[in-house]
């Protein structure tokens, strides 16, 4: 007999691969080429979901398989990754909808804003979509790659988090139209960013014009996303529209006689008194131009959900504070923005 396993080349996370391509067309696959962008990632656990379907009928104890048909079809999943201070725009775009061009600190540098459209729908106006290329590891023969394309990728929400002095982490969850699965002639030519990692040791947090202290903290980007936008005829999903994009969060802090962070938080959180609330990183290194990379993610009007200093463990007093980010009317003061600043502009 025999041994099908033996000599089974086994997919290792070593070889693995993940880029992002923009779509101009929504669910129209997009090859991977030189506008790819290509991370190191944590995790992920994106795929094809099938709905496996059969009557319910009354009139058996059991399921017939003959009556048991393929339903509604859809790419969801999470990918976490570390994140770099450049290397990742695409998904920067994709989060927030619009990028332009600021006045960097430094004048080798350039800075990028990333920012929430005002159109309603939040989303890139040249780019509704991502084609998300994935390699689990798999080498088919010497020059054959197997790889997974995901098209049609929405991402309907993200988290951007930092405890301690980790790395800062971003998840995103994505929800798509479309898996194929292929054994590539070559693999692509992938190229990660070499940027630093924005860490917990570079992180200032600050509550309106000034820094206070921050042990962790955590903002969620909802947008909302329909899921089910199915129509007969089709099991795939058509283009998801967003509904109302919505900016939560919390951080820990601690209960002491500082001005900034007790006395003024309380005071805000009983007035309702919206501030700005931002987590900026400011790297420790230089980069090649000689000015510092700097990523900075600011919610220009945040109000304070609560703020219970309570007791509950020997030490110091720590305080977990939720907070939600708002739009004001005029739309001058977003409630969430992307401050970047790096070598080079980022251009749609």
């Amino acid at each position: 007999m025999t041994n099908q396993i033996a000599g089974a080349k086994v997919g290792l996370t070593g070889d693995s691969f993940i880029g992002f391509s923009e779509e101009s067309t929504y669910g129209t696959e997009v090859s991977a080429d030189s506008t790819t962008q290509w991370l190191h990632i944590l995790s992920e656990n994106i795929g094809l979901k099938k709905t496996i379907q059969v009557p319910a009928n009354i009139d058996s104890a059991f399921d017939d398989v003959n009556q048991v048909y393929v339903g509604r079809e859809i790419v969801t999943g999470d990918i976490e990754f570390a994140v770099p201070y450049a290397g990742w725009e695409v998904l920067m775009l994709h989060i927030c909808g619009a990028v332009s061009a600021g006045t960097p600190d430094h004048s080798a540098m350039a800075q990028n804003l990333f920012d929430l459209t005002s159109t309603g729908r939040y989303r890139n106006t040249n780019s509704p979509s991502l084609t998300i290329h994935l390699s689990r590891g798999v080498v088919e023969t010497t020059s054959n790659e197997g790889i997974f394309t995901f098209a049609g990728c929405v991402i309907t929400s993200a988290t951007l988090s930092c405890d301690g002095s980790n790395e800062v982490r971003c998840r995103i969850s994505v929800v798509g139209q479309s898996q194929s699965f292929s054994n590539a002639s070559s693999a692509p030519t992938v190229s990660y960013p070499t940027e630093p990692i924005a860490n917990g040791t570079e992180v200032l947090p600050y509550w309106g014009t000034g820094n206070f202290p921050v042990t962790a903290w955590s903002i969620t980007l909802d947008r909302n996303i329909d899921q089910d936008r199915f129509f007969q005829g089709n099991t795939q999903t058509e283009e998801p529209p967003m509904g109302r994009y919505s900016v939560t969060g919390n951080f820990t802090t601690e209960w002491d006689n500082r001005t900034l962070n007790s006395n003024t938080m309380l005071n805000d959180w009983n007035s309702g008194q919206a501030r700005l609330l931002a987590f900026s990183a400011v790297s420790t290194d230089y980069s090649g131009t000689g000015g510092q990379w700097k990523l900075s993610f600011a919610l220009e009007s945040t109000i304070l959900n609560d703020f219970p200093p309570n007791l509950s463990a020997q030490g110091r007093t720590l305080v977990t504070v939720n907070f939600t980010g708002y739009d004001n009317a005029s739309g001058t003061q977003r409630n969430f923005r992307i401050y970047q600043e790096t070598e080079a502009a980022y251009t749609e």
